[in-house]
């Protein structure tokens, strides 16, 4: 397959956010994202598979056709219709790439690029927004969203929404709520600086 580098380069160019309320003011970019989405997955998994690092970068290419859709609106979609959102996607993240580079990884590989996709959106209206937007409703919902999937990945996320930033390590002990360590829920544990 010939890569079509015209809309290889288009897809890095739908804007995010822009269906939010709350950050429809800023600008950010499907490439933009992708690049912090690997950062991350590198950051958490060193040695991650090349195959990795690919989807992170591809993973939004398919909102080129598609748009990116809010996240309340996603999750309002019934299963046959969010089926048919994610088959839309991988279609055309499969005729930019020859291959879906999502449907190239393991289960815990999807997992941590879900989580990865979650926590950079977190740090991006972190960025962006007062503390007391972030303490509220579904940002905070999103917030113990990654906390969830931190721990089903062996991570632990330890931050504050109005501390530094949320950070996500490996679990190295096992922990009791005795010490107050190794909380998977943030806002409510001991915060450590990157």
């Amino acid at each position: 397959m010939t890569p079509n580098l015209d809309a290889l380069w288009r897809a890095g160019r739908v804007r995010r956010w822009h269906m939010n309320a709350d950050l429809s003011w800023t600008s950010d970019f499907t490439d933009g994202h992708a690049g912090r989405v690997a950062r991350l997955v590198r950051a958490l998994d060193p040695e991650c598979r090349a195959e990795l690092l690919a989807a992170a970068l591809a993973h939004d290419d398919g909102e080129y056709v598609a748009g990116d859709l809010a996240r309340p609106a996603k999750d309002a979609l019934d299963e046959d219709a969010a089926g048919a959102l994610e088959r839309l996607e991988a279609d055309a993240r499969g005729a930019l790439w020859g291959v879906d580079p999502v449907a190239l990884l393991t289960a815990e590989e999807r997992a941590l690029l879900r989580l990865c996709d979650l926590l950079d959106a977190w740090m991006w209206a972190k960025a962006h927004l007062p503390p007391h937007v972030l303490d509220s409703g579904a940002w905070r919902a999103d917030r113990d969203r990654i906390a969830a999937l931190a721990g089903e990945l062996g991570l632990v996320a330890v931050g504050s929404v109005i501390g530094p930033p949320i950070t996500i390590r490996r679990q190295e002990r096992d922990t009791t709520e005795a010490d107050g360590e190794g909380t998977a829920c943030p806002g409510t544990g001991p915060t450590e600086a990157p």
